[in-house]
């Protein structure tokens, strides 16, 4: 119903996790540097934006956006340009699942307010629950026939760990 598609489009989030290799330049005997700069506020694990090294090896990054329209992009720079060769990106890996952030602001959101967002039918209320724990929602009237949808899912760390929690959705 509604609450769940709601609830999917607010809680949400995609993790990215992304290689970069860099072996060593011979090409030009002195230093060399290696930018990454991670756009449209992707943000690594420490909500870094960007991340420079000199450094040859196998670099891991975790990242995060809880804005989930926002197309991943990552801009690459190495210095001096023959070292260009000696850099790669790899394969980026998406995990997607529910994002502790992003529910502890829709939990933080005013109820009445987020009713009305929603379009929920006037006259009926709903209440989402993570793990027994409500997440936000109305309170059932007495002898309320509550409907109540039960589903297993998984919230994504920003390292890209999961955890299987259980998300109940009752309208009544």
């Amino acid at each position: 119903g509604i609450v769940k598609e709601k609830f999917n489009e607010e809680a949400y989030w995609t993790i990215k996790k992304l290689p970069l290799f860099v072996e060593s330049c011979s090409a030009v005997g002195g230093e060399f540097r290696v930018e990454l700069a991670f756009e449209n506020d992707w943000r690594t694990l420490e909500g870094e934006t960007s991340f420079t090294t000199d450094q040859t090896g196998i670099y891991t990054f975790y990242l995060h956006n809880l804005n989930r329209n926002k197309e991943f992009a990552v801009n690459l720079r190495v210095n001096p340009p023959p070292c260009r060769d000696e850099v790669s990106l790899g394969v980026v890996e998406d995990t997607t699942g529910i994002s502790d952030e992003l529910v502890s602001i829709l939990s933080g959101a005013d109820y009445d307010s987020l009713r009305n967002l929603w379009k929920f039918p006037p006259g009926k209320d709903f209440a989402i629950f993570i793990d027994q724990q409500k997440i936000i929602g109305g309170k059932p009237y007495q002898r309320a026939n509550i409907y109540a949808e039960q589903i297993r899912d998984f919230v994504v760390s920003k390292d890209g760990n999961l955890r299987e929690v259980v998300i109940s959705f009752r309208v009544w």
